[in-house]
């Protein structure tokens, strides 16, 4: 696995929530950043080195990348889709915790492997990229020689995706393992959640009209013509979820809406 290094926060705090989702991205962005690069630096050399060679190492990068998924990326995602989910858990004190773990636990690795099968696409994406620049050039006699700007580019591509790669997919499982512990909470959990904004320039507009917006638990937002369980939803199209830093304020009986209201004990547990 990826070593994170990093501690979660006690408490479901906004604030606290993005710092650690922000610190734990920036380490799996540039874990993932230097695995990419490596591989596609790797297959170059070696097409380089014999034409018998080429082949191979353009179809290893497909292969190395689907290996790296399956030991290290993937049971990270399910750990930190696990970490994140027992955050929520410090509210109460009651040995359900241990059951909502296991569940939780369960449901990390259902995340995991879901995000696996997309990740290895990455992999035959970045293969084909390579394939295509090693066509062009060489002989039967000698490897193949790429230009060297073409590598660089290359090489600088992977590394760009590797670290989109990694920040993504870290605050994917970090948002939906925080939301998923709630439901497992089932009564305990909360009631309501709102959606959060990053009110600055970089924010997209559909997201800055999603502020404030509350919702019960297992309900969707509106964010623009898309429905959404929270940020980083999986089933958004792209152009909500790349690049979001929203994160959700989950809401119990008691607490205080934004405009004042009170949250009230439901009668039954939306879920």
């Amino acid at each position: 696995m990826v070593d994170l290094g990093v501690e979660a926060p006690s408490s479901l705090n906004v604030t606290e929530m993005t710092d650690w989702l922000d610190t734990v991205a920036a380490k799996l962005a540039a874990a993932v950043s230097d695995v990419m690069g490596d591989m596609v630096n790797e297959a170059f050399n070696a097409a380089a080195a014999s034409p018998v060679a080429t082949a191979a190492s353009v179809s290893a990068v497909s292969s190395s990348w689907s290996t790296y998924v399956t030991s290290n990326l993937a049971p990270t995602l399910a750990v930190l889709f696990s970490q994140a989910g027992q955050i929520g858990f410090g509210r109460i004190d009651t040995p359900l915790v241990d059951v909502w773990g296991i569940e939780l636990g369960r449901l990390g690795l259902v995340h995991a492997d879901q995000r696996a099968v997309l990740l290895n696409r990455i992999g035959r994406d970045m293969s084909a990229l390579v394939r295509a620049q090693t066509a062009g050039y060489g002989s039967l006699d000698l490897g193949v020689e790429v230009p060297g700007g073409a590598v660089e580019a290359i090489h600088r591509f992977a590394r760009t995706r590797g670290e989109s790669v990694g920040w993504m997919e870290a605050y994917t499982a970090g948002s939906r393992g925080v939301i998923t512990g709630q439901r497992v909470m089932g009564p305990a959990g909360a009631v309501e959640k709102e959606w959060i904004a990053v009110m600055d320039s970089r924010t997209r507009p559909t997201h800055s009209m999603a502020d404030s917006q509350t919702v019960l638990i297992g309900e969707q937002f509106q964010v623009g013509v898309s429905m959404m369980d929270g940020p980083h939803d999986p089933s958004a199209p792209s152009n909500e979820v790349m690049g979001c830093r929203c994160q959700l304020r989950y809401l119990y009986p008691g607490d205080r809406r934004r405009d004042g209201t009170t949250v009230a004990r439901p009668t039954h547990h939306d879920v």
